[in-house]
């Protein structure tokens, strides 16, 4: 709440000063500053609005790609300034202090390693959840116990329908690149772990992320990060249609 009122008070402040230097003309067109004055309003009043609270998972594809579409809808969901993301593959870097993946030591492929990453993670949306934030998860989810957590988290809070999962999905040929690590870049360190989730089932079908948790909608990766975000954005729409937007302060 603390920072909504900082971003109301900082963006009033921005607007007078941009109306205190306007310009009487003669003619009718807006003038540069106009535009300034009114965003500089519209930030103003969205920062005493709150959207409501959701957990989103961002599952399935390559992790470049979950990452890219990940950071790309954060701002645009919840409360200023977005929802807090957060990234397997960030949180075990972190664990391990490190800033490479391929400084990840051999124990970083072991089951219990990667479970608790889900569970520091699941904690950090917890703190961010209890604030009023949305959360974005994003990470293979291949665990049914991962899936899991995710709606004990919703549960947990109250948010059992405002749980949305994107699942993406890639062609047989590139998941075949990432499992074999044929590419680099389309390499998923957990995905790939020896010991790592789902060990020993078929690659292929933990793409598709089997359905034992429901509500997984799936986005093409082969289709541009704007049209994922759109058919994204258009689904978080539809969801949240029947909710009113509340004041905060």
């Amino acid at each position: 709440m603390t920072f909504d009122l900082y971003v109301f008070m900082q963006s009033l402040k921005a607007a007078r000063s941009l109306y205190q230097k306007r310009t009487i003309t003669t003619t009718n067109a807006p003038q540069p500053h106009e535009f300034g004055f009114q965003n500089h309003l519209r930030t103003a009043r969205d920062s005493l609005l709150q959207d409501e609270t959701r957990i989103i998972a961002v599952g399935g594809g390559r992790q470049r790609d979950r990452s890219h579409f990940s950071r790309m809808l954060a701002p645009l969901v919840g409360r200023m300034p977005g929802a807090l993301y957060l990234s397997a593959e960030q949180e075990i870097l972190a664990l391990y202090e490190i800033s490479d993946l391929h400084c990840l030591p051999t124990t970083a492929h072991r089951f219990s390693v990667w479970e608790l990453v889900y569970r520091r993670m699941a904690d950090k949306a917890r703190l961010a959840l209890a604030a009023g934030y949305s959360v974005i998860m994003e990470g293979w989810f291949g665990n049914p116990v991962n899936r899991q957590q995710l709606s004990d988290l919703a549960s947990d809070f109250g948010l059992e329908n405002s749980l949305i999962a994107f699942n993406l999905v890639q062609s047989r040929n590139d998941m075949k690149k990432a499992i074999d690590g044929g590419d680099s870049r389309n390499s998923n360190i957990e995905m790939q772990s020896a010991n790592g989730p789902d060990s020993g089932s078929d690659a292929f079908a933990m793409a598709g992320i089997d359905h034992d948790w429901t509500r997984w909608i799936e986005l093409d990766c082969s289709r541009s990060v704007g049209d994922q975000l759109g058919k994204a954005l258009n689904f978080i729409t539809i969801a949240r249609a029947s909710i009113t937007r509340e004041i905060l302060h």
